[in-house]
């Protein structure tokens, strides 16, 4: 049930007295004609002439959702030659463009707030898909790739794009081009017919910023991508002149270009058409003959008024004499009066050379430091970047660090102030305020109703912040200040009763599943034997009987050219209670010493940390260090793989696969977080949340992890070390396994109903979402709480009543607490530094699994089952994307100054399973959790009891 950016959704659109305001429908999509270059423009940012002049070329954009035409001019053009694809994009500044802010700077990123284009590229193939890249200016280009049918983005896929930017005062020019072949067909042949969409990212123009080409609702919509029907030498149109319609005095340049072989005669209409859909009787239609020789172009302009109108819609028409069509394009366009001005700089505006910012975390304790110095005169000559944090009242240096380098002009560093004394803000201490505070909320309500004067509010007391400077010196090569800038920050942490607590932490292991038996090396949980070494590698799973895996787990070191399989003995017990079993070992082999502590859970959840070191003093020189996992071919049919969010591609095991087709472009080096293998009766799961300790090759060349079907087996192999690597001191890595079904399905298990009463007679449950008061920013974000218990338990009581099995669950996001506010109304705003899923972005509330935000959520959903009788819980976006947090999340920094993102699985599955706890110690009766999991098949870290699929396959 979640909603993103490229989701079509509805919208009416009204439009009394307007020309063309047919409610609901669609003006036509166009279709086009390009042709092939017979010479490849040069990417160099500058449309030199002769280059375009056989392009492809259009200017009007609409707008998503309105389906008008967007105020601004996009000049775009298209064309291929026998290996590429080409675009060229100018664009005018919009009236607000008077700076182009560049935030992303690397593959894969994108900020929403900056200018930039869109191209969408849809090839011909049996089984639609599309690939969306967003250019900016800086460049950087954010590429995926998308299987609509399937449910499947491949954050993966990245194009080798070449790309050049120029910028003036008034306009700015995105050339582009991508190989043919990175989109999959490896030619293009004359006639093929591929679908385009072009856009572009415009703040301030109306109707909204984005527009394209195209009549869609969303992006990623294929059926609104345009049809372009590739030509080896055909005519072409280029439409320049849409945004004069605006003014109501319009003026359309139409080029007409013939074949570079023979001429042409091509009929041009403009017609200006009441309905949506051209062809009625009383359209106003103007035509031009245009009448070429080879190679010839010329250009037929229309001109006129349609200044009477308050809005119209216009179709423009090329066609040969022959009858084809080589362009149709449509717009519905307002008569408002916009043209365009140059954009001038605001008399309060300040482009800062420096940028400092600076967030405090309280719950680490950090000073979150960043700069940018894209905007310094000099910039390539610095070298290094110091922070100092100085108190604001005494003037002292309470600690000073150097910043990591700089990446594409960004630096940063993590001032952990340790012995500095900060304020508390305890939240315990103004409980009966904030409970007599709700009172008088709840009395004010009723005086509202009432038109009675409300009742002031107290004001509740919070301890005064301690401000400090914290000031960054940026320095060349030799140590000479560059530029320095500061900024000021306050320090106050929190405390609460609902910190660092134990809700649903349990040694007792809860229904359905059994409690853990460990007898020497083999571990049994419910319908599993596990037999594993003291490197927690399986040497047998028997899953209901049979036998899941081909042969052990191999662990191997390449050292010198030679393969030496590690060969570990029996794990040592060290703890063992019903919900889990603790073992650690560990060996010396090929001058290494590896170590490893294993957790084995109730349900079969295993995770490694494993140690690698030197067995001695002196570094040891590896070749590659890999893991191996063979399956019966029989025992994995299917796959699932994921770079995080709507990225997974869940498919039909081919005979190989690696993760370099799935990884996010994001990363450095192309690991996935899980590898699901299943024949639809078992599965096994590999998985890790991040590759600290790995060794990756740079440049993505080399798979980091791969699937190859052969001689009856299906191999997993992961490379932990995939290049040279020297191992000079300890590199810790976590990973772990899982098999599957890892719990008993309940009776009748399919005839669960989403619905609000019992559909069947034969129903064993049925779901359905009630709004029990939720503290709601919107569906399904909301917190982890009520507005209001009294109200909420009355909501909830009255669901209940309509059938015993009957669950009304309250919705929430997988990744999202809400607001940082808790229950009874305390706000703890600089948690976000610590928690957010980005340190310091509060987007939504969206956070990272660790131990903070999960302690907020379990301690709060345990008051609303105690208070209210809450049951019941639908979790929306269970598949997590990469997350940047790198202070309480798995993401951490490199040497060389780059930020290497990861997931947090391990940490939402310890949310999960405490919910699950939660809801048992506290009676709320089991079938009690409800996941929507179209995006994956993260099976260790979900432990829904209803799981949702499907929603996003169209």
């Amino acid at each position: 049930m979640g909603a993103g950016r490229g989701v079509a959704l509805l919208a009416l659109l009204g439009g009394a007295a307007c020309l063309g305001a047919g409610e609901g429908e669609r003006l036509p999509i166009g279709e086009f004609v390009a042709t092939r270059f017979e010479k490849a423009p040069l990417i160099d940012g500058v449309a030199s002439p002769g280059e375009w002049d056989r392009a492809l070329t259009t200017e009007g954009m609409m707008a998503p959702f309105e389906h008008e035409l967007h105020e601004s001019i996009t000049v775009m053009s298209l064309g291929f030659d026998a290996e590429r694809l080409y675009f060229l994009l100018r664009c005018t500044r919009g009236n607000s463009e008077w700076r182009l802010p560049k935030y992303a700077r690397l593959n894969d990123d994108y900020n929403y707030g900056e200018p930039s284009v869109e191209i969408w590229v849809t090839p011909p193939a049996p089984v639609a898909e599309t690939y969306q890249n967003i250019i900016n200016t800086y460049p950087a280009v954010m590429d995926i790739k998308m299987i609509p049918t399937r449910g499947y983005t491949g954050m993966g896929w990245k194009a080798d794009w070449k790309i050049a930017v120029r910028e003036t005062d008034e306009a700015y020019t995105i050339e582009a081009s991508a190989p043919i072949k990175d989109f999959g067909p490896a030619a293009i042949r004359d006639g093929d017919v591929w679908r385009f969409l072009l856009g572009r990212t415009c703040h301030g123009a109306k109707p909204r910023s984005q527009a394209s080409w195209s009549v869609t609702q969303g992006f990623a919509e294929i059926p609104g991508h345009i049809p372009v029907k590739m030509t080896d030498d055909e005519a072409v149109l280029q439409l320049t002149g849409t945004h004069t319609l605006f003014t109501g005095t319009y003026k359309l340049d139409v080029g007409v270009v013939a074949p570079a072989k023979s001429g042409a005669e091509v009929d041009v209409e403009v017609r200006f058409h009441a309905k949506k859909t051209p062809g009625a009787a009383d359209d106003r239609v103007e035509r031009k003959r245009v009448t070429l020789k080879a190679g010839e172009r010329q250009i037929a302009t229309f001109a006129g008024t349609v200044a009477a109108l308050k809005k119209g819609n216009v179709t423009v028409t090329g066609t040969k004499a022959d009858g084809t069509v080589v362009f149709r394009q449509s717009f519905t366009f307002p008569v408002s009066g916009w043209t365009p001005q140059k954009p001038v700089k605001p008399a309060d505006a300040k482009v800062e050379e420096l940028v400092v910012s600076a967030q405090y975390g309280p719950e680490t304790n950090t000073l979150l430091v960043k700069a940018d110095i894209i905007d310094l005169p000099g910039r390539e000559r610095a070298a290094m970047a110091e922070v100092r944090v100085i108190d604001a009242a005494s003037g002292q240096t309470l600690a000073t660090t150097a910043m990591r380098p700089f990446v594409e002009w960004y630096g940063g560093a993590e001032v952990h102030l340790k012995g500095v004394e900060v304020p508390v803000d305890d939240f315990r201490n103004v409980a009966d305020l904030q409970a007599q505070i709700r009172k008088l909320k709840a009395a004010n309500e009723e005086k509202k109703r009432k038109k009675e004067q409300p009742d002031p509010l107290p004001k509740v007391p919070h301890p005064e912040p301690r401000r400090v400077n914290v000031v960054v010196t940026v320095k060349d090569k030799a140590g000479k200040e560059l530029k320095s800038a500061g900024k000021t920050a306050d320090l106050l942490r929190y405390d609460a009763e609902w910190m660092n607590n134990d809700v649903g932490m349990s040694e007792k292991v809860i229904p359905p599943w059994t409690p853990v038996a460990v007898n020497g090396g083999s571990v049994e949980v419910w319908n599993r034997k596990l037999t594993v070494d003291g490197l927690g590698l399986a040497q047998a799973v028997s899953n209901g009987g049979s036998d899941q895996l081909a042969g052990a787990m191999r662990l191997v070191v390449v050292r010198d050219g030679k393969e030496i399989e590690v060969k570990a003995p029996a794990p040592r017990v060290q703890r063992v209670v019903e919900a889990e079993a603790d073992l650690i070992g560990g060996v010396e082999v090929a001058g290494l010493k590896l170590s490893a502590r294993t957790r084995v859970e109730f349900d079969g959840f295993v995770l490694n940390e494993m140690g690698v070191a030197p067995s001695g003093d002196a570094p040891v020189k590896l070749d590659r260090l890999f893991l191996e996992i063979a399956l019966p071919a029989e025992e994995a049919t299917h796959f699932c793989a994921t770079a995080g969010g709507w990225t997974a591609v869940h498919d039909a095991l081919p005979n190989r696969w690696s993760s370099q087709s799935t990884a996010s472009g994001m990363l450095i080096g192309d690991f996935v977080p899980y590898i699901w293998l299943t024949n639809s009766d078992r599965a096994f799961l590999w998985f890790a949340d991040h590759d600290k300790g790995w060794n990756h090759d740079p440049d993505k060349a080399l798979p980091t992890q791969e699937l190859i079907r052969a001689n009856g087996k299906v191999t997993l192999r992961v490379n932990f070390f995939e290049i040279p690597t020297e191992v000079n001191g300890l590199r810790t890595i976590v990973w772990g396994w899982q098999t599957f079904p890892s719990r008993p399905l309940p009776s009748g298990w399919r005839a669960t109903f989403c619905a609000q009463n019992n559909p069947v007679p034969h129903t064993t449950n049925t779901y359905f979402w009630i709004d029990a008061d939720w503290a709601v920013l919107w569906p399904y974000y909301s917190s982890p709480f009520p507005w209001n218990m009294e109200k909420s338990k009355a909501h909830l009581d009255a669901a209940k009543k309509r059938s015993p099995v009957h669950r009304p669950s309250v919705g929430s996001i997988a990744h999202s607490i809400g607001r940082y506010q808790d229950y009874d109304g305390n706000q703890f705003p600089g948690l976000v530094v610590d928690w957010s899923d980005t340190p310091g972005l509060n987007s939504n509330a969206n956070v990272t699994a660790s131990k903070g935000p999960n302690d907020f959520r379990l301690w709060h959903y345990r008051r609303w089952v105690r208070e209210a009788g809450f049951c019941s819980l639908y979790v929306d976006e269970n598949y997590l994307s990469l997350e940047e947090n790198f202070l309480t999340g798995n993401a951490y920094w490199r040497p060389d100054g780059r930020l290497q993102r990861a997931y947090n699985y391990i940490g939402l599955r310890d949310y999960f399973k405490r919910l699950k706890v939660m809801f048992h110690e506290n009676g709320a009766t089991a079938p009690n959790l409800w996941q929507h999991v179209s995006g994956g098949a993260a099976y260790h870290a979900w432990f829904g009891d209803i799981f949702f699929e499907g929603e996003n396959v169209e």
